[in-house]
């Protein structure tokens, strides 16, 4: 959220600056009025939420989840097979000009 550039009443923000405690203020206040219209608990007391247990997550050696690294390995071989049509591109466009050079009439 911006706080509004030259007024009196900012609460210590600078005006016409983004102010990353506004913007939680709002969504807090933004949530706890969609509680309070939806009939719900209170945004600190949020009792009426049902918790369930997550799934167990094994991590590799290097830290990470085997699914972060299946994510890792497909972007590699896509980032390889963007680079690979680059090259592929540029190829085609010098074999393109020589081509055009040698049927250009002298």
């Amino acid at each position: 959220m911006h706080v509004a550039a030259n007024a009196g009443n900012n609460g210590g923000g600078i005006g016409g600056m983004l102010d990353g405690m506004a913007t939680e203020q709002g969504f807090y206040a933004t949530v706890a009025y969609q509680r309070l219209l939806d009939g719900r608990s209170f945004i600190y007391d949020m009792h009426d939420i049902e918790l369930t247990p997550g799934k167990k997550v094994e991590t590799s050696q290097n830290g990470g989840t085997d699914e972060t690294k299946k994510q890792e390995e497909t972007e590699k071989k896509n980032n390889n097979k963007k680079d690979h049509k680059k090259k592929d591109d540029k190829k085609n466009k010098k074999s393109k000009k020589e081509t055009e050079k040698m049927d250009a009439p002298d």
